[in-house]
């Protein structure tokens, strides 16, 4: 038998193995797959989301903008007394958004920095 014979099949066979292991893998998926999707939607991560106590008084927040959303869903969420922002010149029009947010929730902006060189912070 030459080298090329016995490489090919011992393909044959890897092939084979490769084969039985995915339909024996998605079998087992398939009968356990209730068991799998509680695993997968379990929460590893228990301390993260919401706040730390629904009565929490928050004095005032410093924001980095970088799109509205996260800010806006943490202002809704904390209802800060004061709100500063802190954005580059392609982010200020969510600045912008945002500070029409704080007066809607009737919290204080206390301004908004726009950074010149948001890479070198010192230049800025």
């Amino acid at each position: 038998m030459t080298p090329w014979e016995l490489l090919e099949r011992l393909s044959a066979v890897l092939g084979l193995l490769t084969t039985l292991c995915g339909i024996g893998i998605r079998l087992w998926g398939f009968l356990r797959r209730d068991a799998m999707r509680l695993w997968l939607r379990t929460n590893r991560f228990s301390k993260v989301g919401g706040l730390v106590r629904e009565d929490a008084q928050w004095a005032g927040i410093l924001f980095k903008v970088s799109r509205a959303g996260v800010p806006r869903f943490v202002m809704e969420t904390a209802k800060p007394n004061s709100v500063a922002f802190s954005a580059t010149q392609q982010s200020q029009a969510a600045a912008e958004e945002l500070e029409a947010v704080t007066e809607r929730l009737d919290s204080r902006a206390i301004g908004r920095r726009i950074l010149q060189h948001p890479v070198d912070p010192k230049a800025s």
